[in-house]
């Protein structure tokens, strides 16, 4: 078995990767390839994350800081990635929108499993959950409805 010390860093490198690949990713908003590839990778790295939990568990008493340094930047890189599943749907970008239930589903799942971790280990209180805003890449704040039919009252009203 691994050293939690070893484990712990390989997952902060993975994350702080991923971070920045979303960061990368903010500015190439009309790239469907750059956001299909951060789909794909924040998939990966979700869905990895996912089955280490129990990893953490067992370490989280001697590693409890650097848990949750992980889990800080997870969280905001996690962010990001609603955010270009928002954008896919607003876009109507087939080849990143095929992504997102996927995503989605193991972002709820990481959802859970994080929260029983901190239920788990006695910090449930640092837990939260919200809702999200919806926001561009950018992080400014949209619609949250994509209404279809603008043009169609647009010309109900003229007639």
């Amino acid at each position: 078995k691994d050293d939690p010390a070893a484990l712990l860093s390989r997952l902060h490198r993975s994350v702080q990767a991923f971070d920045q690949l979303i960061k990368f990713s903010k500015g190439w908003d009309r790239d469907s390839g750059v956001l299909h590839s951060c789909m794909k990778f924040g998939n990966k790295i979700i869905s990895s994350f996912i089955k280490i939990v129990p990893s953490l568990h067992r370490c989280f008493k001697t590693q409890q800081e650097e848990i949750k340094s992980v889990l800080k930047l997870l969280q905001t890189s996690t962010r990001a990635l609603q955010h270009i599943c928002a954008h896919a749907k607003v876009e109507k970008d087939a080849r990143v929108f095929k992504l997102v239930p996927i995503v989605k589903r193991n972002l709820e799942a990481m959802l859970f499993k994080v929260k029983a971790l901190t239920e788990t280990m006695g910090c449930l209180a640092a837990f939260s959950v919200g809702n999200l805003k919806h926001r561009n890449l950018q992080g400014q704040e949209v619609c949250s409805q994509v209404n279809e039919n603008d043009d169609d009252e647009e010309e109900e009203e003229e007639e």
